[in-house]
């Protein structure tokens, strides 16, 4: 549950089976979408709110993330949407540009097979970054939508099939020239 601490108004909420960090996104994304973005977001320490990603996101839409003391979940989930200087709140720029503000952020580096590791999952990557440290943007629960971010640019990226992995022709690598691999040889 997020609340208003100005109006005390319950801005978002959701059942779930599990408290982790993913589902605590969902439902601060649609309580923005809904709401506004807020000047400040406080939460408690537990790791669903204490974590790089949620402070990301914050950053990207401007939002002061600030925690509880230890052993305070009393006052958890509030966000003061209105300051005394504030008529209203800040809407997001677009749908979109939220939705970007909400991926999660990582970096990998390609091997040269030109695949990543995603939580122990290979993706299928463009072959132009082979060998290349990238930027990943995804979303946990839809890996479908993940894409790397270069130069503004999105470049999806897929689940990778082995099999197809196996037969793909990778024209940007060296040669190798095998004759001579076991040293000189005397013809």
């Amino acid at each position: 549950m997020i609340i208003d601490d100005h109006s005390r108004l319950l801005v978002g909420g959701e059942l779930f089976y599990s408290d982790n960090a993913c589902n605590f996104q969902k439902v601060l994304k649609d309580a923005i979408a809904t709401y506004g973005i807020p000047d400040k977001l406080y939460v408690n320490n537990g790791c669903s709110y204490s974590n790089e990603q949620l402070s990301m996101i914050c950053v990207s839409l401007g939002i002061l993330l600030l925690h509880t003391k230890v052993r305070d979940g009393a006052s958890k989930g509030k966000v003061e949407r209105y300051e005394a200087s504030r008529e209203h709140p800040r809407k997001p720029l677009s749908r979109e540009w939220l939705d970007d503000c909400f991926y999660n952020r990582i970096t990998r580096k390609v091997r040269k097979d030109s695949t990543i590791a995603i939580d122990s999952i290979c993706y299928d990557v463009p072959m132009q970054f082979i060998s290349a440290k990238v930027n990943v943007r995804y979303l946990p629960d839809d890996m479908d939508s993940a894409y790397i971010l270069y130069e503004n640019k999105k470049f999806p990226i897929r689940r990778t099939d082995r099999n197809d992995n196996c037969h793909t022709k990778r024209s940007n690598l060296p040669a190798i020239d095998y004759s001579r691999a076991g040293g000189a040889t005397n013809v």
